[in-house]
């Protein structure tokens, strides 16, 4: 299952239409960020907690060659 929160899902949507080809596909993958027991990875949760950002949100940047993408 792949989720957005509903009040950002259309606007991403939005973006991923306007900078992919007409046959593009979005993939996706998704985990529940509570079910882990490794104490690095809790620390990275409550460090999320204290930003206000999601328990397992992620910042992922694509880069090749000497390209990169921009962050969306």
């Amino acid at each position: 299952m792949f989720t957005l929160t509903n009040n950002k899902i259309h606007g991403k949507l939005e973006k991923f239409h306007k900078i992919t080809e007409d046959n593009a596909r979005i993939i996706a993958e998704s985990t529940d960020p509570y079910n882990s027991i490794d104490p690095s990875y809790l620390q990275y949760l409550e460090s999320n907690k204290k930003r206000g950002r999601m328990p397992g949100q992620l910042r992922l940047r694509v880069r090749y060659g000497g390209l990169r993408d921009s962050v969306v």
